[in-house]
Order: C-alpha cells, then structure tokens, then sequence
C-alpha cells in the first residue's frame, strides 16, 4: 500500500527522469558491449612504438594516424591540441598509449573499433540531462517551412527541417536554446526546458527586402534584385577612425580586393589602397551618379557604398568591364536640425619590422665571411677584440646602435574632427560637413604630416508639386609635407644598410652622424622636403520633374561640374655626414650629397557631364513591376601637366627654380582631353 502511495503520489518530474536515467543507462551498456567487442577486434591486436619530445597533441595525434587505421574525432573548441606532449613507448596497445597521454586532463576517450572519440569529462557528466527534441516549422499561413536551419545557441550542433517542415535534434540540454532562422523570415529563439516536442511558426521579415540600394543611374528595391550587389553602410565605414575610405573596405565586401601598397600618412595622387572586383583590375567609380575618384572623400560623408558585378554593372558599357564601384554621399531628411560631432585621437602603427643585425652580429659575419673564404685570420677587417667590444657596448667607439628604432617611432598620432548638421522639412532637406584630419608620419624627427579638410553641402529642394531639384557642392583639400626621402621610397634600403657600428648621434649636435652608407635623409628641415598640394571641388545640380498626365512616368535633367589641382615641390638640401673617434675626439668626414635639386609640377584637370533621362515605373496588378529608362549622357573632360626641375643652387635658402642653374634645367609637359 505504502508502495503503490508512493508511486501514485511522486513527482512527475522526477519520475521522467528516472526513466530517461534508466534509458541511458541502458544504451550506454549496449555501447559498452559493442565497445568491448570492437576493441578485441583490432585495438587489442595493434600494438605502437611512439618516440616523440615536446610536440604538439595534434602532431602526435597525426603520427598515430599515419602508422595506424585509427583516426581521432574531437572538438578543437573542447581539446586543447596545442599542448605540448612527449612520449616514449614500444610495442604497446593504445589504450595505455592514450593513458599516458591524457594523464593528469580532463580528457577521456572512446574507442570503437578503429574511431577514437575525444572529450572532456564534463560531457559525460552532463550526458544524464539530455533529451531529443522534435517539431514542425510552418509559416504565417500554417503551411510547411522547409529548409529552415534549427541550431542549438552557442554551438555548432544542428539540422535542417525536410520537405513537410519537420526537424529532430538529439542529445539537447535542457537548458538549451533552439534558434530557427530562415531567409525572408524574422529568427525565433525558443528555450527548450522540459519540452520534448517545439512547433514553430515563422513570420515574414520585411526587412531587408524592402530596402533600396542604388543601382547603375538608380535605385531598386533589395528585394527585386537578381544581379550580384553588395552594399555596406555609413555605421560600418566608420567602426574605427580611418584616413580615407579604403583603408575600412578590406573583408566588408565579397569580391572586392584591397591592396594598400604605401604606408605613407594620408593619400598620393590617387587612392592609397588599389581596389579591384573579384581581382579583375580597377572598378569604374560612381560617386552621386559621376564618374570621379573618391580618395578625398571623408568616411562620415558617405551614405552607402556598393559594388556591382556581372550584370548589374552592364549598363556602364564597356567602362564597366571590370565592375562598378557606386558611391552615395549623405542627403537631408525631414526633422529637425540634428547637429552632429565626432572627435577622435589615434595611434597609428606599423604591424611589424625586421629587427636589423647588432654591431656584433655584423662585425662577427664579416669576420666568418673574410675566414670561410679562404683568407689569413691575422688579416681579417675585424678583430675578436672589437668583435668583443662591439657585443659589450661599453665602449663609445663601438656602439651598438639600431638605426631602424633611431629613426622609426612604433605610433604615429592622427587626429579628426568632423561637424554635420542634417534635417529639413518636406519643401527643403540639407545635410552639411566640416571636417578635417591631420596624419603624422612614423618618422621620429622631422617626418612631416598629411592634414586634409572637406566641405560638403547637399540640398533637395520642392519647387512645385511635381518638380523637385539637388544641388549637392563639396570641397576638399590635402596638404602633405614629407621628407625628401620617404618611407615609401628608398629610405628602407637605407636603413637597413646603416651600420649599427656608427653612433646615431654625436657630441656636436649641428653635425649629422654618419650610418657607413647612403645618408639617410629623413629630416625635412635638414634634408630637403616633398611638398604636395592637392584640392578637389565637385558641383552638380538636378532637376526632376513628374509628367501628371502620364502617372510613374518623370524627366531628368543633371549637370556636374569637378576640377582637379595638384602642385607638387620637392628640393634636396646637400648632406654631408660625420664619424667620431672617442679616443683621438676628432671628426672625419664620411658621406656627402653634395649636390641640391629642385623638381616641381603642376597639374590640373576639369571634367563636366550632363545626363538627360526618362523613366517610366509602373506596377501592375500589385505584383509586376515594370521600369523602363531611357539615358543620353554626355562627358568632356581636359587636363594638362607640367614640369620643371633645375639643380646646383647657390643657397638652400632660394628654394625657387630661378634660384637654380639655367645650364641644368629640364622641362617636360602633358596634356588629355
């Protein structure tokens, strides 16, 4: 009586999961039994000899593998394979080889037949409070959802739901989380508990789809899209201070390609990182409908960034061959003055550089070089004694000197400074933008900087009901001064060259140490200087106008002006360098340029460009959508180049080309249109 009370009255809880205990313990003596009787089958009968010393788990994991038929099945996130691991064993089962192995962890093994299953102890311990887990999906009208991706939160561990939307996953914690996720619908998280059985009704995530991305002379809906288009937004752009807008494209994009090939702060001519599609060459770039580089354009001016591949760059032509690359700057919206800053201080370095032989490694090599080749020792260009002497470093006269850390800092500073104001009403939206950026370079003493300032007014405007108008003005302007030798040169030839036996400074500090080669001429003031000015300036106005006697169907007339100018002055200053002796307190002169040099250049260049369209847009039915447009465009651009270059000047101090001599003077000069 007792006893049927107590059964009559226990816990429902506790009495399913004694079952379930009951259920386990069962299967885990099936699969002990299978165990056993696989193991006589081959794991008894193989026998190993390992000899191994301070390995890695995974080598000597691999090295069972090779002399064996066993392979090892683990979890990298649960074993740590990168443990180091020495063993010395002959003719021994693996049992005992995996005993030693695994001794003093939380690492148990399986083993079934030739699979060996590895894990840590606490799996086991949480084995008893697993349960499988059934349902069907369906979506908002209750009709099957297949393909919907159902995972355990936080792992790997998953299934997909078949054809009638049912799914199955076994071995679940119950304290585990179920999220199912689909395309087009919104994901659903579900806490499985003590439930065996989880029904999912998806609803349709309109997001996304609705979305418009701007496309080759337009926008479209994400979701009417089939060519391939790849957008990234103004937030991810600007996750991380950057000088222009390359530098935060690499891995946001599929297909494109990033190649930055200088280190040198702010931009050259052109982009500071090369960017192509798929590595197919450079894109045509697309900024607000014209064709125009982007490299002065500040990241926080920029809306939306997308490129096009395959067909949906077709519309370009022929200029598109190698994709297009649209950029959309930022537009006014309705609501009220919105007045924005952004402000940040950055250190800016390099990811690693070689670190240059000492004064003794090198003094050693040379004395190794001059013996191995056959010479007399007695002979050699350097004695044990300085070899000594140089390692020691305590005597002046043989330093132990790293020209690399003399004349490269680790960070170089960078500073921004943006202010935009954005609102309007629905007659006239605006968005305005001041910013400016200063990049110094990694040269310690006389490095220079870059230093950038944009301006940009964008303005839509309703004139009548039907005709609306853009008139969008930027400006910008970089001001870079470097040394006349920089980092993106030969100066890294120099450095590495300079002998680590010469002293980076000397008693007299008007006098340039010397490094035992090529003067290393990075000090503007003292070397020379590569000076480059370079302004933008963009100006497009639009008009737009809606025919309301034919409805989808709207005129556009836009017009874009941009000029470039670019001036460019680099002088060489004549060096002459110096060694001392400590000893005797004498100064020998060593290398000199003793030649000064003076190019300069001027560039400039305009391009305008006129679009006419007419575009008509109708759906049908709420479910065809038909766009018809029909374009005429225009381009003329111009441009020309010149440069000077004159030498042997009679003063530092008339850094000018009349200052040069006329019997030197050189001069060239382009032009394109």
């Amino acid at each position: 009586m007792k006893k049927n009370k107590f059964f009559h009255g226990c816990d429902k809880h506790i009495l399913i999961k004694t079952l379930r205990i009951m259920r386990i313990t069962l299967f885990l003596l099936v699969v002990s039994i299978l165990q056993t009787l696989a193991n006589d089958s081959y794991s008894q009968k193989t026998r190993l000899s390992l000899d191994f010393t301070n390995i890695k788990l995974v080598d000597a994991l691999d090295k069972m593998e090779e002399m064996s038929e066993f392979y090892f099945l683990y979890n990298e996130k649960l074993i740590n394979t990168d443990r180091e691991v020495s063993l010395s064993v002959e003719n021994t089962r693996i049992d005992e080889i995996l005993n030693k192995l695994f001794a003093g962890t939380d690492v148990i093994y399986t083993i079934i037949d030739r699979k060996i299953i590895l894990a840590p102890s606490f799996l086991s311990e949480n084995q008893q409070q697993q349960n499988s887990v059934s349902g069907k999906v369906t979506d908002s009208s209750n009709q099957p959802l297949p393909g919907v991706t159902v995972v355990v939160k936080g792992t790997t561990q998953g299934t997909v739901a078949n054809a009638d939307g049912n799914y199955t996953l076994s071995s679940i914690p119950e304290n585990a989380t179920l999220v199912f996720s689909f395309v087009g619908m919104k994901t659903q998280e579900v806490v499985v508990g003590n439930q065996t059985s989880i029904n999912v009704s998806m609803a349709e995530d309109a997001i996304g789809l609705e979305e418009v991305v701007a496309v080759g002379y337009g926008t479209q809906k994400k979701g009417n899209l089939t060519a391939s288009i790849a957008t990234v937004n103004s937030k991810d752009l600007t996750t991380a201070p950057i000088s222009d807008v390359t530098k935060g494209l690499a891995g946001r994009l599929p297909g494109l390609v990033v190649k930055q090939e200088s280190g040198l702060a702010g931009e050259k001519d052109t982009e500071t990182a090369l960017l192509s599609i798929r590595g197919f060459g450079a894109a045509l770039v697309i900024v607000d409908g014209v064709e125009s580089p982007f490299s002065n354009i500040d990241p926080n001016e920029i809306e939306t960034f997308s490129i096009l591949k395959d067909g949906a760059a077709a519309i370009y032509g022929s200029r598109a061959g190698n994709g297009v690359i649209l950029i959309t700057t930022k537009k006014g919206n309705i609501s009220k003055p919105v007045l924005t800053y952004n402000g940040s201080y950055t250190s800016v370095g390099y990811t690693r550089i070689m670190t240059p032989a000492s004064s003794g490694q090198q003094a050693e090599m040379s004395r190794e070089a001059w013996i191995n080749s056959g010479q007399d020792p007695n002979t050699a260009p350097v004695t044990q004694q300085q070899i000594d002497l140089f390692y020691a470093g305590t005597d002046p006269d043989y330093p132990i000197s790293n020209w690399v850390d003399y004349i490269v800092r680790p960070y170089a500073p960078m500073k921004q400074h943006n202010l935009s104001v954005r609102g309007g009403s629905d007659k006239i939206k605006y968005y305005g933008f001041l910013g400016y950026l200063n990049q110094e370079t990694l040269i310690r003493t006389g490095g220079g900087d870059y230093t950038r300032y944009n301006f940009r007014s964008n303005i839509d405007a309703t004139i009548l009901e039907n005709l609306t108008t853009q008139l969008n003005v930027s400006k910008s302007m970089g001001v870079q001064r470097y040394p006349w030798r920089t980092l993106e040169s030969a100066l890294w030839g120099d450095l590495f060259g300079a002998n680590p036996g010469f002293s980076t400074s000397l008693p007299d500090k008007t006098k340039i140490p010397s490094n035992g080669g090529v003067p290393i001429m990075t000090n503007r003031d003292v070397a020379g200087y590569d000076n480059r000015d370079i302004s933008n300036f963009q100006g497009s106005i639009a008009l737009n106008y809606s025919l309301k006697a034919v409805d989808g169907l709207k005129f556009r007339a836009f017009f874009n002006y941009a000029e470039d100018n670019g001036f460019r002055k680099s002088f060489q200053k004549p060096i002459l360098t110096y060694s001392y002796n400590y000893a005797s307190q004498t100064y020998t002169p060593s290398s000199s340029i003793s030649n000064n040099n003076l190019d300069q250049s001027v560039s400039r260049s305009r391009t305008m460009n006129g679009q006419f369209s007419v575009n008509y847009e109708k759906i049908f039915s709420e479910v065809h959508d038909l766009k018809i447009l029909g374009l005429y465009e225009i381009t003329d651009y111009y441009g020309d180049y010149m440069w000077a270059n004159r030498n042997e000047f009679l003063s530092n101090k008339i850094d000018y080309l009349f200052g040069g001599s006329k019997g030197s003077q050189q001069n060239n000069g382009s032009a394109w249109e």
